[in-house]
């Protein structure tokens, strides 16, 4: 069914040719080195180089970059996985594709959730109660 919103949504091969123009359009458009990306890159490079400005330890702006980097790796792609999920089964689309292994499973999507709730609660329990400063100067 080529230019049904189940080929438009979940990436068949049979897209009709005004679907793969526009992401054609849209990877050249980011390839450009356009202002607009230099502004990105920049807004993207700045909060860290701001924080090891202003801070003495730089210990703390990594035990806090990693826990940034625990909830993207962890949180956020089951919670869009189910936000997916829920948005085709709105439209009336299965939310299972060729793309899906067992790993895009509920159960799987779910335990990641899980297991990424709970590593974020214990982590930012054991950054607020010793953070990395306070661990470097008691042991000095």
């Amino acid at each position: 069914m080529p230019g049904s919103v189940q080929s438009q949504v979940c990436g068949s091969p049979h897209l009709p040719s005004s679907v793969l123009k526009r992401r054609t359009n849209f990877v050249e458009y980011l390839s450009n080195n356009s202002p607009s990306n230099s502004i990105y890159r920049v807004l993207a490079a700045a909060p860290p180089i701001v924080g090891a400005a202003c801070l003495r330890d730089l210990g703390s702006l990594t035990a806090w970059t990693g826990m940034s980097g625990l909830l993207i790796v962890f949180l956020f792609p089951p919670i869009l996985c189910l936000a997916s999920s829920a948005e085709l089964r709105s439209r009336g689309v299965s939310p299972v594709t060729h793309y899906g292994t067992r790993f895009t499973s509920d159960t799987w999507i779910y335990t990641t959730l899980i297991l990424g709730v709970l590593l974020s609660v214990y982590c930012s329990y054991c950054l607020v109660a010793m953070p990395p400063t306070e661990a470097s100067e008691s042991e000095e």
